[in-house]
């Protein structure tokens, strides 16, 4: 197995394809429970928030495959650009299906190194997870996140936003608030 994400390829036992249409339809009628969650506290409809995902030119999306059967969707899209059009935070995602408990080791290997490959492009990536999904939150922070520590409110649910720095020992600093060094 490589070191690092490089993309598309062999990482373990899950294989790792550029996402097409046909995997956003098969993962969208067969997503986990926490994902379906996560989709309807958004007010998204699951098979069409991932055709949009797979169509997004911004970014990158990724099909996770185990023993030929895809079990997630992953990616990243610019969310914030900085004053010279370069992206600056990012947004990351994943959903899946109950695959991924066939392969829980090869799944936290990869999801670290694609954690990593995806926040190279930005100072951060940032999402929001549901307060009360503790196995997710376990997760996030097992792979680098930082997770908030005080809550939000989306569309009436407690929510908390994570980040992940590719760098962890250098200061972030909201846009807003950075310093004129000039």
């Amino acid at each position: 197995m490589a070191s690092d994400f490089l993309g598309a390829g062999k990482y373990g036992s899950i294989v790792v394809e550029k996402s097409l249409h046909s995997h956003a339809d098969y993962i969208s009628s067969r997503l986990r429970q926490i994902h379906l969650e996560e989709c309807h506290i958004q007010k998204a409809v699951p098979w069409r928030i991932l055709h949009e995902m797979v169509a997004e030119e911004e970014g990158e999306c990724f099909t996770l495959i185990h023993e030929d059967e895809p079990m997630g969707i992953t990616g990243h899209a610019p969310a914030i650009l900085n004053e010279y059009k370069e992206a600056c935070i990012g947004v990351v995602w994943y959903v899946g299906t109950d695959t991924i408990d066939k392969c829980p080791h090869s799944f936290y290997k990869l999801s670290h190194k694609v954690v990593n490959y995806y926040s190279k492009g930005y100072d951060f990536v940032t999402n929001e997870v549901p307060a009360h999904h503790e196995e997710t939150l376990h997760w996030l922070a097992s792979i680098g996140c930082l997770i908030a520590d005080k809550p939000h409110v989306t569309n009436g649910t407690k929510m908390l936003n994570f980040i992940h720095c590719q760098n962890l020992s250098s200061n972030v600093i909201p846009v807003f608030e950075k310093p004129d060094i000039s």
